[in-house]
């Protein structure tokens, strides 16, 4: 059986650890005292943070960390070194008890490196979709957006950093304001889908022209910043049939992120006062 002094713990291990202890104490406060001193005057009197704000935020909370850790291992470096000279297992143990920290770390200096995103993206890591609020070493933390309607729902996700070394990362930084966004409208077959079909594209028209001219402009300038040809931004409305044998007219707009579901509730809306429904119903997607 193991003992403590085989480990490397003495009888002499704990001498001066009072003293230890209070200098780790007074090193604790102090950090902390700082990190919450700087992060007031960081954030001000504002109740919404910009992005560099939270940059910021989360720049001085993960030097705050390092700081501290580094000053934890200054104070007990000799009690360290001595428990360092413990057998080879004990240190393979602790290794596979923290697997899942170390894959955070590691997923924490995949993300460093790659500079896949950074704080004020929308990006999605796996079943997660939201904008990024803070990254530390061991999470990034998302304000979560709904995929479905484009909204912020409210909630906060952290995200094990170890996720990014398993799941595909899309970062929709271009789309935090504009989104290449389409949705499907189904109806039976029917004598007057062509002029259907005309009633959706002047819904979809007018329930876009405020930001029409912004959103060509917007576009440019990401294709400016990509170097690539994008979609063309004006809305669209194209029709094709399913595997059920249903006319389904796709419509397609370049928009604001938050009028997403708007535009779909106008267009649909429009649609549905046109007249009533074929036999069939309709439905969108």
């Amino acid at each position: 059986m193991t003992t403590l002094e085989q480990l490397g713990v003495t009888a002499d291990l704990g001498a001066g650890a009072g003293f230890k202890a209070l200098w780790s104490l007074l090193a604790i406060l102090a950090v902390f005292a700082l990190r919450w001193a700087l992060v007031r005057a960081v954030r001000g009197g504002a109740e919404i943070l910009t992005d560099r704000q939270r940059w910021w935020i989360s720049l001085i909370k993960n030097l705050a960390t390092a700081a501290l850790f580094a000053g934890l291992v200054a104070i007990w470096a000799d009690e360290i070194k001595a428990f360092a000279l413990s057998i080879a297992a004990v240190a393979v143990a602790f290794v596979i008890a923290t697997k899942e920290l170390w894959l955070c770390v590691t997923g924490a200096t995949w993300r460093g490196a790659s500079q896949a995103f950074s704080v004020g993206d929308w990006i999605e890591i796996g079943p997660h979709s939201g904008e990024v609020i803070e990254e530390n070493l061991l999470a990034t933390v998302l304000q979560e957006i709904d995929p479905h309607d484009f909204s912020v729902t409210g909630r906060i996700i952290w995200a094990p950093n170890s996720l990014l070394l398993t799941a595909p990362i899309i970062n929709n930084g271009f789309g935090k304001r504009f989104i290449y966004f389409q949705f499907d409208i189904y109806t039976e077959p029917h004598a007057g889908a062509a002029a259907t079909m005309a009633r959706i594209r002047d819904a979809l028209d007018a329930a876009t022209a405020e930001f029409h001219e912004l959103a060509r402009r917007y576009a440019a300038r990401i294709e400016r910043s990509a170097g690539a040809k994008l979609r063309d931004p004006a809305p669209r409305v194209t029709a094709h049939t399913t595997d059920l044998a249903k006319i389904a007219f796709r419509c397609a707009v370049f928009c604001p992120r938050e009028r997403a579901a708007a535009v779909r509730a106008a267009v649909m809306a429009a649609y549905l006062d046109g007249g009533p429904p074929p036999p069939g119903g309709e439905m969108t997607k």
